[in-house]
């Protein structure tokens, strides 16, 4: 049960991590996008 347990958290925190991550990546190129139409 706490070996399981273990793998729902650890999949949840990597998919938390990737959503963050894709998030920054996507604020970035916004920005870089902006300053060249600028």
């Amino acid at each position: 049960m706490r070996k399981e347990y273990n793998m729902i958290f650890e999949t949840a925190l990597f998919f938390y991590t990737l959503t963050k991550l894709e998030d920054r990546i996507y604020r970035k190129s916004v920005l870089q996008s902006e300053e060249m139409f600028k």
